[in-house]
């Protein structure tokens, strides 16, 4: 994996990363490859070792259930885990909602995604977080 973004690269990147959403506008992946394709590349474009895809549910148990990832060079097999309950994390879903990004630089005291420390930040060793809602219409 290439080397994190540093300060200064942050322009550069957010250049790529639009490049990038541009060639998949421009030519989608088959529907069922879709997730699959976005991680991967959005891993190597923003040079991070974790990237994961994931569709809000509409149902009693609303929340967001994995649908591809890209873990630290490879596919990510998806289990029990793979579901986020909305009732769970309140405060993210919270944030999820208004339509903007989570750029959580200390992941694990952000009041938005310190509610994944224990089953999350601390056991993969998570410093930062970035979610970033794809909206379809007005929904989330």
């Amino acid at each position: 994996m290439a080397a994190p973004v540093r300060a200064g690269e942050t322009v550069a990147v957010l250049d790529h990363y639009l490049e990038l959403i541009g060639r998949l506008r421009a030519a989608p992946p088959e529907p069922a490859a879709f997730g699959a394709t976005v991680v991967r590349q959005v891993a190597a474009v923003l040079r991070v070792a974790r990237v994961g895809w994931w569709r809000m549910r509409h149902h009693p148990e609303a929340g967001l259930a994995l649908e591809a990832g890209w873990w630290d060079g490879q596919a990510q097999p998806f289990g029990a885990e793979s579901f986020l309950p909305r009732h769970a994390f309140p405060r993210y879903f919270e944030a999820l909602d208004r339509g903007l990004p989570i750029c959580a630089v200390d992941a694990t005291t952000d009041p938005r995604t310190n509610e994944f420390l224990d089953i999350y930040l601390k056991p993969k060793g998570i410093g930062a977080m970035l979610d970033a809602p794809v909206l379809r219409g007005r929904a989330v």
